[in-house]
């Protein structure tokens, strides 16, 4: 049995215990990775963590309320409807069990705040505290700056003139929805702004000549590094894993679509699965682009004439009016903007790829701190929709139609 002075040394253990963690925790807490949410701690979990100073992540999925993943939002010690702290997670509805703070000082009471699981929204449970990634363990502040380019009608790019369009937009919202003290974000600058020295004449190239035509665009891609992201961008293998993209093309962490085909001037011409492009002149824009690599993913070398590079849709489409190119290879909303400033004689002739949906991305580079990869991708997800409604509002297909 407990003398009077053990409990009064215990009491006052836990009132500062109790105390210190909660001056030190911040109000909100980025999961980061996939954990579990727990209506109680489970008592072997209490016991193993009693023995061993790890982190732990239990096998079983008993009492599990929900599955969080990267990027979901918490809020640490969340109060009841009557406004006190620290009851829900303490209590045990049914047994009225009183955790002890002793035990559980490696796990935190949260509310789920926002995650892309709508049924995890809302509820309050236990997930351990080496399970999750916080703002305040910044050392400073970040500063994240985008880069575009010209990609109408997703971005544009004007000299002398603020990045703008849809893109730029989504970029910016996102970004106002992370503003802290912690996270500053740049306007989205673009590329041919940044770099000035791109003032090679815009020529298409037989890509057997080489060609460094989107030189900006190029360079601004290699200098985006820590803290820095760029937009938009397709999948690839090499950009998934230097951008944080998803392993593989997943509509879920999309923020537009698109899909890419051919355009031509000889209206008696359409393409479809299996049409001969062996006598064709096939323009695209490159080298630097999503769209080149997937042509080149799709079709062999041989399978045209010649394959011509050009530095930007624009000049492409100017190509295919002058006759320069028989037929141009590109994303049908970027295609179909230029083709309408350059010629009513050039018209959209048939996808090039069994896909229904070519997603696009913001990516973000591998060296940015992964509590802020994590808060931007949830960011995004949460608001599918009111993203969804920018980009039809500009006339385009949102990624959920």
């Amino acid at each position: 049995m407990a003398t009077k002075v053990q409990c009064i040394i215990f009491l006052i253990s836990f009132f500062c215990v109790t105390n210190s963690v909660s001056a030190t925790e911040p109000d909100h807490f980025v999961v980061f990775p996939t954990v579990s949410l727990y209506q109680k701690i489970l008592d072997e979990v209490s016991q193993f963590l009693q023995n061993k100073d790890v982190s732990y992540q239990p096998k079983t999925e008993g009492n599990v309320l929900a599955v969080l993943k990267d990027g979901d939002m918490v809020r640490v010690k969340p109060k009841d409807k009557e406004g006190h702290p620290d009851t829900l997670c303490y209590k045990d509805p049914s047994k009225k069990i009183q955790y002890d703070w002793i035990v559980a000082r490696d796990w935190l009471c949260v509310e789920v705040v926002s995650s892309a699981n709508q049924r995890a929204e809302g509820k309050t449970g236990w997930i351990h505290r080496l399970s999750v990634s916080s703002l305040a363990d910044l050392s400073e502040k970040i500063t994240l700056k985008f880069y575009t380019q010209d990609f109408r009608p997703f971005t544009e790019c004007q000299p002398g003139k603020p990045a703008g369009g849809v893109g730029v937009d989504i970029v910016k919202y996102i970004c106002n929805l992370m503003g802290t003290e912690k996270v500053i974000c740049d306007l989205p600058l673009c590329a041919e702004q940044e770099f000035k020295d791109n003032k090679a004449e815009k020529i298409c190239k037989d890509s057997k000549e080489g060609n460094d035509g989107n030189t900006a665009w190029r360079k601004a891609q290699e200098s985006c590094k820590k803290n820095c992201g760029i937009f938009f961008i397709s999948w690839s293998k090499e950009r998934a894993e230097e951008r944080n993209l998803p392993p593989e093309e997943n509509m879920e962490y999309a923020v537009a679509k698109t899909e890419y085909g051919f355009f031509t001037t000889d209206k008696s011409w359409n393409y479809s699965k299996g049409t001969s492009l062996s006598d064709k002149k096939v323009g695209v824009y490159g080298p630097s682009s999503g769209t080149l690599n997937f042509l080149k993913e799709s079709f062999r070398g041989d399978d045209f004439k010649a394959t011509i590079i050009c530095p930007d849709t624009e000049t492409l489409m100017k190509a295919l009016s002058e006759k320069k190119i028989d037929v141009a290879f590109s994303s049908k909303e970027v295609g179909e903007y230029y083709a309408k400033k350059e010629s009513s004689e050039i018209q959209y002739a048939g996808r090039a790829h069994d896909k229904e949906l070519i997603p696009y991305y913001i990516g973000l580079h591998k060296d940015t701190p992964k509590v802020i990869v994590a808060w931007f991708k949830n960011t995004m997800q949460t608001k599918k929709a009111e993203i969804d409604k920018l980009l039809k509002a500009s006339g385009l297909k949102p990624v959920s139609q």
